[in-house]
């Protein structure tokens, strides 16, 4: 009898922390997210057990070469994979896209964070973006953080807990580099930029043929760089080639132009490479029989519209490719087969709910993964991408119908119409960067725009989504790129922009708009509004603010940041909720609500991570997307 209470007891205290009885009202549904999530990085230890890093998913391994998968995340508190590393005394190392960098011991089920002399990004404690991950011949470690490219060593033997020693931060172009590699002499190869010791210092090797190269891989005798084409600073993209540390270069041949390679692998006397095409969907993978003199295209046993992410090669010769899923070649490059039994979750950062309760997800990651659009429809998901020309969805909205809406950020704007299974393209160019999408109150479609050739970053449309036109233009053509748009309780608009541009507000549907701060030189900012109609913005890593002035004019007032309870955060999505009684945002630290803008406080009775996506239903209802899992409220908020 006292065995039976107690397992009553321990299931009623399971749904309360699953399914979150918390303080803001009722519990919560939860609904695992689509699967076929992106796999970025492997490694191999001394075993020859496969270790795959995953966007979204943390870390897997495979004792068989790839047939069987088990997670291992054990004590891992940041599940976004940059880089893995397993060093010569069998651990296991891991970079994140937020937590810093994780060591797996030999032999061990737990991972120990290892960030001890690397900086957090201002003005956090604890984000640290990793971007690369190498180790030496000697044991040493190498990594880089994202976008700033500063460069930390651990020197062999203080792996197990001493500092990192900041270095040298690395040469323009380098900072770009999604991997490092270390020569037989330790020289550490960033892009085109090289340092002969351990990273106190950078050369840049001024006769290289690019300017921004994003992998590098080499056997020890030569090195290979993928190159990006670069539109802003010139130079190719394709395979380059160097015997001569860097003197003389040869510029790979193929019979596709290579625009972005992604990956680079070697595989005793056969190079691989990985090529992203516009428009980043069903990208292509080629190998090389002649040491990277020429590379023909092998993607046999490819799914169709397949973002490639990264490349390894073991030590059999078998070669792992990581993209929407794990593939795997054994027959050098030949034919590919998908690795069916490794599961992961796809990180949603986009959400829609429509009326009779179908939740939409989108799943993009700039430069990393894009998966389209799936529907939770009958207890299953199902991928609704017929009539998309690219997959990186980067919003999604309801129009007056109720019909689904969504921004392409890679191609253009498009409908669902009758919320059925193929979308309709709008009238905006295929190539033109759709990046928001949003409702007025007069059931008026607004769309902000990230245009690739320039042109109007403002549209209109009074039909539903299906033709837009533009509301105004700037005297530069290219700026300023819209991220993000609210719309107030009474019509006012407000969009963040990038470069330099601040915020845009508006009072007549765009018509007419002013440029206002929080602050000048931050660029991709979120925006919202307060249950009062007061402007919210999120500017990157500088905290929420909040508007002080009235309606008009614009510029009159100030920001002033107002984020009490929820410091040192960058919020990555505002949403009124449809009573207009709060606020929502979502950030790395979850999801969290405010009555007046000001004080925030968590939504209780979710589980720890990252929030990256929210949505109300007709009900009212809260929807979040939590590491490959969405969460709905069970009664309105």
């Amino acid at each position: 009898m006292i065995r039976g209470i107690l397992v009553v007891l321990f299931v009623y205290w399971m749904h309360g922390f699953v399914l979150g009885e918390g303080g803001t009202g009722g519990g919560w549904d939860r609904i695992e997210g689509p699967e076929d999530g992106g796999v970025r990085c492997f490694a191999e230890d001394q075993d020859g057990v496969i270790y795959a890093g995953t966007v979204s998913g943390g870390v897997f391994k495979s004792a068989d070469k790839g047939d069987t998968w088990v997670e291992v995340n054990k004590g891992l508190t940041h599940l976004g994979i940059t880089a893995l590393v397993a060093t010569g005394n069998g651990d296991v190392i891991a970079a994140t896209s937020g937590g810093g960098v994780w060591r797996l011991p030999k032999g061990a089920t737990n991972w120990k964070e290892i960030n001890d002399g690397i900086a957090a990004e201002w003005p956090t404690k604890d984000l640290r973006r990793m971007a690369t991950l190498a180790a030496g011949s000697d044991g040493d470690l190498y990594t880089t953080m994202s976008w700033t490219g500063d460069f930390y060593r651990l020197a062999a033997g203080e792996v197990g807990g001493m500092k990192w020693k900041k270095c040298a931060t690395l040469l323009n172009g380098a900072a770009f580099a999604k991997t490092l590699a270390v020569s037989k002499s330790g020289r550490i190869w960033a892009g085109a930029s090289y340092s002969d010791d351990k990273g106190d210092s950078w050369q840049k090797m001024e006769s290289s043929p690019a300017t921004m190269y994003l992998c590098t891989a080499t056997d020890g005798e030569t090195l290979f760089l993928g190159a990006r084409v670069n539109k802003y600073g010139g130079g190719g993209g394709g395979v380059h080639f160097t015997k001569d540390s860097g003197k003389t270069w040869t510029a790979s041949t193929s019979t596709v132009k290579l625009e972005e390679i992604r990956g680079i692998a070697i595989a005793g006397d056969k190079v691989f490479a990985s090529n992203k095409t516009w428009p980043d969907i069903d990208n292509k993978v080629f190998v090389s029989h002649d040491r990277g003199q020429t590379f023909t295209q092998n993607d046999k046993g490819l799914e169709g519209l397949c973002p490639t992410i990264g490349m390894f090669a073991a030590k059999d010769g078998t070669v792992y490719l990581g993209a929407n899923g794990a593939y795997r070649s054994k027959d050098g490059g030949k034919s590919w087969e998908k690795l069916t039994n490794l599961r992961i979750k796809r990180p949603m950062t986009a959400m829609a709910v429509t009326d009779n309760g179908d939740i939409y997800v989108s799943s993009f990651l700039l430069h990393v993964t894009c998966h389209g659009v799936a529907r939770w429809r009958d207890e299953k998901w199902t991928d609704i991408n017929d009539g998309l020309i690219a997959l990186g969805i980067t919003s999604l909205a309801l129009n007056g119908e109720g019909e689904v809406l969504a921004a392409d950020r890679i191609s253009t704007s498009y409908r669902l119409k009758g919320n059925g299974t193929t979308w309709s393209k709008s009238n905006l160019n295929q190539r033109f960067g759709a990046n928001c999408i949003g409702l007025t109150l007069d059931k008026k479609v607004i769309l902000g725009a990230y245009p690739m050739g320039g042109g109007a970053t403002f549209w209109i449309s009074e039909d539903g989504g299906s033709t837009f036109v533009p509301r105004w233009k700037e005297e530069k053509p290219a700026f300023p790129q819209i991220w993000d748009i609210a719309v107030a309780p009474d019509g006012a608009i407000l969009m963040t922009t990038e470069h330099d541009q601040l915020c845009q507000g508006s009072l007549d549907n765009g018509i007419t708009h002013v440029s206002f701060g929080p602050k000048k030189g931050t660029n991709g900012g979120r925006c919202g509004v307060a249950p009062d109609g007061t402007f919210l913005a999120s500017m990157n890593d500088l905290g929420i603010h909040a508007y002080t002035g009235g309606r008009q004019p614009f510029p009159a007032g100030d920001w002033v940041r107002s984020q009490q309870g929820l410091e040192n955060v960058s919020v990555t999505k505002f949403l009124l909720n449809p009573a207009k009684t709060k606020t929502f945002v979502i950030c790395r630290n979850g999801a969290w609500f405010s009555t007046d803008g000001k004080k925030w406080q968590p939504v209780e009775g979710l589980p720890p991570g990252p929030a990256s996506a929210m949505a109300f239903d007709a009900q009212g209802r809260f929807h979040v997307a939590i590491e490959g899992e969405v969460f709905r409220s069970k009664e309105s908020r």
